[in-house]
C-alpha cells in the first residue's frame, strides 16, 4: 500500500530571510506568504503560524533577539 503523507505531527521550522509585512502576511526570500492564523499557546518557546492552505511552520523564540520576538508577538496579537 502506498500513501502520501502531507504533514507530520510537528511543523517544520521557519528558515531563511523572513520579513513580517503585517499580521496577515510575511515575505520569505522573495515569496509573499499569507497567514491564516497564529497560535500563541506555545509562545514561551515558539509561534505556530498557519498558512491559508493549512500548512504550518514554527518560528522558534531563539531564532531572533528577545526584543524582535516580543515586538513580533505584539504586532501579531494586535491583528489576530
Amino acid at each position: 500500500m502506498t500513501v502520501t503523507i502531507k504533514s507530520g505531527f510537528f511543523a517544520s521550522a521557519l528558515l531563511g530571510d523572513v520579513t513580517f509585512l503585517s499580521a496577515q502576511e510575511y515575505q520569505l526570500d522573495r515569496s509573499l506568504i499569507p497567514i491564516k492564523r497564529v497560535v500563541f499557546a506555545l509562545s514561551p518557546a515558539a509561534l505556530l503560524i498557519v498558512h491559508d492552505d493549512n500548512s504550518r511552520v514554527l518560528l522558534w523564540r531563539d531564532s531572533m533577539s528577545e526584543k524582535q520576538y516580543r515586538d513580533l508577538i505584539v504586532m501579531l496579537k494586535r491583528e489576530h
